[in-house]
């Protein structure tokens, strides 16, 4: 209760998981460096949730506020219209900091939303936006 109380002050009608758990997304440059984590890593961002919950977020015992892994990606998948299926990760779809997709899913991932998950070949064609071809030398 004393550190309840002292992390979250004396009214327990206050008192939220969310206020205390957190969750960071750390790319492995910024876990090496304070002044790269800084830049690269996205949170910390205020969480709730648990191991036995819909959206289990866990937690290591040496440290109880901060997740240390959740749900690297959720999908919904209707599979009699899978036109209509949905899916969302965690920061965003690109690993480089100056991309417009580095943290563009984050906000969708906290909050239980979603995109539309393009399954077809016409539909990727249509939503495409670049191309990164990878040729051997």
């Amino acid at each position: 209760m004393a550190d309840l109380v002292e992390a979250l002050g004396n009214d327990p009608e206050e008192w939220f998981w969310s206020r205390l758990r957190t969750v960071t997304f750390h790319l492995p440059f910024g876990e090496q460096s304070a002044l790269l984590g800084a830049v690269l890593d996205v949170g910390p961002l205020p969480i709730g949730g648990g191991i036995e919950t819909v959206n289990p977020v866990p937690w290591s015992l040496t440290s109880p506020w901060e997740s240390t892994y959740g749900a690297s990606v959720r999908y919904i998948v209707d599979l009699a219209r899978p036109e209509r299926s949905l899916r969302v990760i965690p920061a965003g779809t690109s690993g480089n900091v100056m991309s417009p997709h580095y943290r563009d899913q984050v906000d969708l991932w906290m909050n239980g939303t979603y995109r539309p998950f393009l399954l077809s070949p016409e539909e990727v064609a249509r939503d495409q936006r670049y191309v990164t071809r990878l040729v051997p030398p």
